[in-house]
């Protein structure tokens, strides 16, 4: 090989070398995205996106299951499946509630991203400050196979997490609505 051939050749490792980690995590943020606009598509008013996609809470809920399973607590495990909608769904018990996603999940914490506008598809507001008209909307997290995700969803007078999971079509579809909870909304109370 000249030396002509070996320069061009370096040149090309070094231009995939660099750009194959920014395609990764291109990849990632568009899966992010799509999630993201699949709830938004279900909205019927107008949308005041909270920007902050922190998913401290789902994390804080994976944290728990794994404290319940290494301390072999298994009664509380149990009645923490059974709160979260989850104690008799196969699906979620095998293939993302167990001890090898646990970590994964919990390394993936981000509490102060947030979401750019440029990528998402609907017509939405901003809303920095919790208040009536908003959604809540975390960043995702994946199970290591990256056949599901759980992103946290806060409104109003509820909060829960919605699992979804990658179709044949490598679409993401929701699977099921999972810590489930419902918040009392403010009330206004009058002095006299």
């Amino acid at each position: 090989m000249n030396k002509k051939t070996w320069y061009k050749l370096l040149v090309l490792l070094v231009i995939n070398f660099l750009l194959t980690p920014n395609i990764y995590s291109q990849t990632k943020s568009n899966e992010d995205y799509e999630i993201l606009n699949k709830i938004l598509d279900q909205q019927k008013e107008t949308i005041f996106l909270v920007e902050l996609n922190s998913n401290k809470f789902v994390i804080d809920q994976i944290k728990l299951f794994q404290k319940f399973e290494d301390d072999k607590m298994y009664f509380e495990l149990d009645s923490l499946k059974q709160s979260s909608n989850i104690k008799n769904d196969t699906l979620l018990t095998s293939e993302i509630f167990n001890k090898t996603n646990y970590t994964h999940f919990i390394n993936q914490l981000e509490e102060n991203s947030k979401w750019d506008k440029k990528w998402i598809k609907n017509k939405i507001k901003f809303h920095k400050n919790k208040s009536n008209k908003y959604i809540y909307i975390s960043k995702p997290v994946y199970t290591i196979n990256k056949k599901f995700a759980l992103v946290y969803v806060g409104k109003k007078t509820s909060v829960f997490t919605i699992v979804f999971i990658k179709n044949e079509e490598l679409n993401w579809e929701e699977y099921k609505i999972i810590f489930p909870m419902l918040k009392q909304p403010r009330v206004n109370v009058m002095k006299e």
